[in-house]
């Protein structure tokens, strides 16, 4: 398996963490579903924003190793054209 699609796949990953998080934050609070008003006592609306804080916190690291990882492999893939070139 190529070390690219590796690191892409990784970056996937963590955009789709990432969004997953982020959309529990924005629709903590809305006080509708499908047109109808819902009760928003604290016992219902609940969201964990540190847990969601966390997970976009991650899926940040995660971006920032993929790139890591696809700079790394561009550098060995230009070594070795360097070697047979």
């Amino acid at each position: 398996m190529d070390i690219s699609s590796v690191a892409l796949s990784g970056l996937q990953q963590a955009q789709t963490s990432f969004d997953g998080a982020a959309s529990r934050v924005a629709t903590a609070g809305q006080t509708t579903v499908s047109g109808e008003t819902v009760d928003t006592r604290a016992d219902i609306d609940v969201v964990d924003f540190s847990t969601a804080a966390v997970s976009m916190l991650s899926a940040k690291n995660d971006v920032s190793i993929g790139i890591a990882v696809l700079k790394k492999a561009n550098e060995i893939q230009r070594q070795a054209l360097d070697l047979f070139a």
